[in-house]
């Protein structure tokens, strides 16, 4: 009720957490700004994985029209399998085709936001070169995880480090990842008890759909685990 009242103040809406399109509150709110008529005034921003436009009778794409800007943030931590695997349970080329999807519409912006972790920074170079070349995504970002401190990105083998800095050393948005690639590990970074978790989900998914086993996706790691 506050937020309707403040309606016809609002430039900016952002919506985000746990995964707003499948969670039926976020609707209630669009249904009552839409009922207000001050939903064409106001730009609407998701943070969301994009893996679902639907839930129940409500279709997000439907409320896209009635909003002045609809800005959407996917999180998306590599291409293919690889985000598959980081992010299980999802499926990229629904990704692929809810962006495709929402693009259709005049006034959607479509940018992708990264998490990089021990996994995901090998591939998110990848990441970079599928940005540009999708005429549907205006550009993208990233952030470091910080915890669990376990997984940060300087706690990769050094010899992984050395391999990937050159992706990323000559683009000043990336400045960071390279500062932290050059970081030495922490001095309780555990690469076997980083290995040890991620293959605890594996055994979690296996028999199922998403049943995917990390040295086969990211091999590289391989050679750095000691059984």
């Amino acid at each position: 009720n506050q937020m309707i009242e403040l309606a016809p103040y609002v430039k900016t809406l952002k919506i985000i957490g746990g995964e707003p399109l499948v969670m039926k509150q976020y609707y209630s709110v669009l249904d009552r700004l839409v009922q207000s008529g001050e939903s064409k005034n106001i730009d609407i921003k998701y943070q969301t994985n994009l893996t679902k436009l639907k839930n129940g009778k409500h279709n997000f794409l439907n409320y896209i029209p009635h909003f002045k800007e609809v800005i959407i943030t996917v999180s998306i931590d590599a291409v293919g399998k690889y985000n598959d695997y980081i992010r299980r349970r999802s499926s990229f080329q629904e990704i692929e085709d809810n962006i495709e999807a929402c693009s259709k519409y005049d006034n959607v912006a479509i940018n992708i936001n990264s998490t990089l972790s021990v996994p995901g920074v090998l591939r998110f170079h990848e990441i970079d070169e599928y940005a540009k070349n999708n005429p549907h995504v205006s550009g993208n970002s990233h952030w470091l995880i910080q915890h669990p401190a376990q997984l940060r990105i300087n706690n990769l083998p050094k010899p992984l480090k050395d391999k990937l800095i050159p992706y990323y050393k000559d683009n000043p948005k990336y400045a960071d990842i390279v500062k932290a690639l050059k970081l030495p590990a922490d001095k309780d970074a555990n690469f076997n008890e980083v290995c040890n978790y991620l293959i605890k989900g594996d055994e979690a998914y296996r028999g199922t759909k998403w049943e995917m086993e990390l040295f086969n996706v990211f091999p590289e790691l391989k050679e750095y685990y000691e059984v």
